[in-house]
């Protein structure tokens, strides 16, 4: 890399940490016309092109990058990382092995690996490949945070709120680890010590505003925590168990109805089980669209 080259690259690095991205690759790319057959302005394009979403050009840069110098693992972690954005799962895999072949001990190379299997939802191999990072750094919050959340998707709460309350040890303010802890206790059903959680992330981070935290606003109300507990338990249930126990409540309703028909003196049973049968449907048809309907009207609604 000659010296303007270099001294571009340098300044376009900078102001990438700064995420000042628009200067970021102007200055990047005066890097590369300056010389283009030096490497690391073409690995630091990928870098940016792919925090700001331009994952297929991302791979034309890394791709360079690796052509010009494939000993260097980073290059083949940012082209893993477009790939894997790209949806170009065998691609990203093989690349990963590379750099992982390159460099075993950069902690760097497995949490790429964990984020591309988190995105193809290969949420035991995320594990594996957390734990294995976690070997090298202990400390690392970003890799406590992403293990957590494969522990999450694994059904595997108890470990998950273990391990997310790690990476709160490590750092009390993070509204990620915060965010994921009320994601863990809301799936628990510890509705309180959720929407504890969650207003503690938005007192960190205020601009953020998703699902999780709306439903911890909505659990807020009494009437809302059942509604709420029921929706992950069936969330929980095989496509399969849960239709035939829509189906089987329906039809339950049903017999009950007939059979009041055909023996008067059943007819109050079957009245009150009716009854609770149709003041449970109704339930969890109006319960969300309500509690939306009085968020929208207290302007907390994300």
């Amino acid at each position: 890399m000659n010296e303007q080259s270099f001294t571009l690259w340098i300044r376009a690095d900078q102001l990438a940490d700064m995420e000042r991205w628009p200067e970021a690759f102007k200055t990047c790319r005066q890097a590369i016309v300056a010389d283009v057959e030096a490497a690391n302005p073409h690995g630091l394009m990928a870098y940016i092109l792919l925090k700001n979403g331009y994952a297929d050009k991302a791979i034309i840069e890394a791709r360079e990058a690796c052509r010009l110098d494939p000993l260097v693992s980073e290059n083949h972690r940012l082209l893993a990382l477009g790939h894997a954005y790209c949806n170009n799962d065998g691609a990203a895999m093989e690349e990963l092995a590379l750099a992982l072949e390159l460099d075993p001990e950069d902690l760097a190379n497995y949490s790429a690996q964990a984020r591309v299997l988190a995105l193809k939802e290969d949420w035991l191999a995320c594990e594996t490949s957390c734990r294995a990072g976690l070997e090298l750094d202990p400390d690392s919050e970003s890799m406590l945070i992403m293990l957590a959340y494969a522990l999450v998707q694994l059904g595997r709460h108890e470990e998950s709120r273990e391990v997310v309350e790690r990476a709160l040890h490590l750092d009390p303010e993070s509204p990620e680890a915060q965010r994921l802890l009320g994601q863990t206790l809301i799936r628990q059903g510890n509705i309180k010590e959720a929407g504890e959680a969650f207003r503690e992330s938005l007192r960190q981070d205020p601009d953020q505003g998703d699902w999780w935290h709306t439903q911890a606003l909505k659990a807020s109300k009494w009437w809302y925590r059942p509604f709420l507990r029921l929706s992950f338990f069936m969330a929980s249930l095989p496509r399969m168990v849960l239709l035939t126990l829509v189906v089987g409540l329906w039809a339950g309703h049903l017999w009950v109805s007939r059979y009041s028909e055909d023996h008067p003196s059943f007819r109050p049973y079957g009245l009150a089980l009716s009854a609770v049968y149709i003041s449970f449907v109704l339930y969890t048809w109006f319960a969300n669209p309500i509690a939306n309907f009085l968020l929208r009207r207290q302007g907390l609604s994300s």
